[in-house]
């Protein structure tokens, strides 16, 4: 198990966690995990991160801020030698649309399910863009409504037996959202 974290506060829970239930096959990673390697701006508006940006990003109103490190999903691959990923579990305060969206199809290939908590209002994407890209890449994808907040909801997406990305030509049908090809 590879956990991701990069809240200070939320990643000592998750060392602590893994330490008294004597859970030895976790490597925890105080990274955030976005569409590069780099760094992430956390939203620390309500005391933890409530929301995470790829950039830093001016308001009117002051927004207690913390730039972390990033790593993309290509470089983590890269990093633990990662030849296929059972599951992988996003819960990412709007980051899901930059990770996934920005996944070099190789990377998705190695995935064979995703869970996902989708946050509809912090991006110009919608889960209906994620549903369509990783259709295309290989997926049969569920949604599931939050039944409290209209703007989050959650997301299932399982490898077809036998379908990579692009299986029927060699090449990945590309997937055009806000005038670019994904």
């Amino acid at each position: 198990v590879y956990a991701f974290e990069p809240f200070a506060g939320s990643f000592a829970l998750l060392e602590e966690n893994a330490r008294q239930n004597s859970l030895a096959n976790v490597v925890a990673v105080c990274e955030a995990v976005g569409s590069a390697t780099g760094t992430v701006v956390l939203d620390l508006g309500r005391g933890e991160p409530s929301h995470v940006q790829s950039r830093h990003v001016s308001t009117a109103v002051e927004v207690p801020q913390r730039v972390v490190p990033s790593v993309s999903m290509q470089d983590l691959v890269i990093r633990f030698a990662l030849e296929s990923l059972d599951l992988v579990k996003l819960d990412c305060e709007g980051m899901e649309y930059d990770i996934l969206l920005n996944s070099p199809h190789w990377v998705l290939e190695r995935i064979d399910r995703i869970v996902l908590e989708y946050h509809d209002a912090f991006t110009p994407h919608t889960h209906h863009d994620l549903v369509r890209f990783l259709e295309r890449a290989g997926y049969v994808v569920e949604t599931f409504p939050n039944q409290v907040h209209a703007d989050l909801g959650y997301l299932r997406a399982a490898r077809r037996h036998g379908a990579g990305a692009g299986a029927t030509t060699g090449q990945p049908t590309p997937l055009h959202v806000d005038g670019r090809s994904l």
